[in-house]
């Protein structure tokens, strides 16, 4: 297989893309932790995507206020969000709760192609 380089129109292409991108999209984290008055919550954070580097850094470190990073969209006591909190999120926003076992599971059925 031949892949043609790109040019430089088509790279100033896709990075505008992906700035127009970033800007219109959003993801949603859901972050679980101590809060500042010591007890265990939950926050949901709809941030862009380019924050979410950041974010984590700042989790590895462990001292952020989520609501630099994005719009907190649902809080609350508890590490566990409500079933009805869940539920609200999904529907209103598309969240898939099992995403991101999803996506590891998908991983490996590709690593295992390769094999």
């Amino acid at each position: 297989m031949v892949v043609k380089p790109q040019t430089l129109m088509e790279r100033a292409e896709d990075e505008k893309l992906l700035r127009d991108l970033d800007k219109a999209m959003r993801i949603i984290v859901l972050v679980q932790g101590i809060m500042a008055n010591d007890k265990a919550g939950y926050a949901y954070v709809l941030m862009r995507p380019e924050q979410y580097e950041a974010f984590e850094h700042a989790r590895q470190i462990g001292a952020h206020n989520v609501a630099e990073f994005g719009e907190v969209i649902a809080h609350g006591e508890g590490l566990e969000p409500p079933q009805d909190t869940q539920n609200w999120v999904e529907e209103r926003f598309g969240a898939d709760h099992l995403f991101q076992y999803k996506l590891v599971r998908l991983m490996e059925e590709a690593a295992s192609f390769g094999e």
